[in-house]
C-alpha cells in the first residue's frame, strides 16, 4: 500500500514515476527525465524553454516527457515536483545527512549558515525591509502569526514590536485564530511566519486577512510559499541547515535587523518608549541593581 503524503501518494512522486519508465524512455527523454530528477527544486521556477535548455533537449522532448510520465501538460507536472519538493523534506534531509556525515559537525553548520547569510542578504530583501518597517510603523495593531517551530521567531517579534509600540497582538495557536481575525481591518498589519511545510491555516489566514483589507508581511523561506503571491511584503530567508529541521537563524537576524530600522526611521518615538520601560523596571524593582 502507498503511502499518502497530502494529495500525493508514494507511488505518484515525480521521481518515482520517472524511475518506473526510465529503461523504457528514448535517448533523449531519459536525458531530460535524468536532469529533472536530479533539479526538482530548481525545475518548480523554470519554464519548458529553461528546462529544456539546462537539460539539452528540445522543448518537444519536455513536453513528451510530461505525457510519458502521466501528465496532462507541464501545469500538472509542476504541481506534483512542488509537492514532491515539500513532502518527507525532514526526512530526505536527515537521510542525505546519515549517507555523508561531515567531519566536524560544527564546522559543516557554521558553513551552511554563512551561505543561508549570503543568499539571504540581498538588495532585494533591504527593500523589503523598508517596506516592512514602513507597513509596521502606520499599523493601527500587528497581528503576529507563528507556530511549531517558526514560534520562536514569532515570539520574538512580536516581544520587541509590543515594546516599542504597545500594539502588537501574538495569536498563540491556530484554534484561536478566528477571534483575532473578527477584529482585524485595514488599517491593521498581519506579520506571519510561513516556512515548510506550509501550513494551510497560515494561508487561510492570509487570505482572510487581504479580504478583510489588511495589509500583511510575509516571512518566508522561498517565492514557493502559498502566500507569497498575496503578501505586501515579504522578507525572504534562507534556512537550510546540516540537520533534519531547518534552522531559524536567519530569520530571527532579519526580525532583528527589522527593529532595528523602525527604530532608526522613528528614533523620537522608540527613545520615548524605551524610558518609560526603564522608569517601570526601576519602579517595580525588576532587576537587581
Amino acid at each position: 500500500m502507498s503511502t499518502s503524503i497530502g494529495n500525493l501518494s508514494a507511488d505518484n512522486h515525480v521521481k518515482a514515476r520517472i524511475d518506473r519508465q526510465f529503461e523504457n524512455m528514448s535517448p533523449a527523454l531519459q536525458k531530460a527525465a535524468a536532469w529533472l530528477r536530479k533539479n526538482t527544486y530548481k525545475a518548480v521556477f523554470m519554464s519548458i524553454k529553461d528546462i529544456a535548455l539546462a537539460a539539452e533537449v528540445s522543448d518537444a522532448t519536455v513536453h513528451r516527457l510530461c505525457s510519458v510520465l502521466g501528465y496532462s501538460g507541464f501545469n500538472e507536472l509542476k504541481k506534483d515536483l512542488k509537492a514532491d519538493e515539500l513532502s518527507l523534506r525532514t526526512l530526505r534531509r536527515l537521510e542525505k545527512n546519515l549517507e555523508a556525515p561531515p567531519s566536524s559537525f560544527m564546522q559543516k553548520a557554521i558553513e551552511i549558515e554563512l551561505q543561508n547569510l549570503q543568499q539571504t542578504f540581498t538588495p532585494e530583501l533591504e527593500s523589503s525591509l523598508h517596506e516592512a518597517a514602513d507597513m509596521l510603523i502606520s499599523a493601527r495593531r500587528v497581528y503576529v502569526v507563528g507556530w511549531r517551530m517558526t514560534l520562536s521567531v514569532a515570539h520574538s517579534l512580536y516581544y520587541q514590536l509590543h515594546l516599542v509600540f504597545g500594539n502588537a497582538v501574538l495569536i498563540p495557536s491556530a484554534t484561536e485564530i478566528t477571534e483575532h481575525l473578527a477584529f482585524i481591518g485595514e488599517d491593521d498589519v498581519l506579520l506571519a511566519m510561513h516556512f515548510p511545510r506550509y501550513s494551510r491555516i497560515i494561508t487561510q489566514t492570509v487570505d482572510e486577512a487581504k479580504e478583510l483589507g489588511a495589509r500583511c508581511i510575509i516571512m518566508t523561506d522561498s517565492p514557493l510559499a502559498p502566500s507569497f503571491s498575496r503578501s505586501d511584503a515579504a522578507l525572504v530567508a534562507a534556512t537550510d541547515s546540516p540537520g533534519f529541521l531547518d534552522s531559524y537563524v536567519t530569520p530571527l537576524l532579519i526580525s532583528q535587523l527589522l527593529i532595528q530600522l523602525i527604530a532608526l526611521k522613528q528614533p523620537d518615538q522608540i527613545k520615548a518608549q524605551l524610558r518609560k520601560q526603564e522608569q517601570l523596571f526601576e519602579d517595580f524593582g525588576m532587576f537587581r541593581p
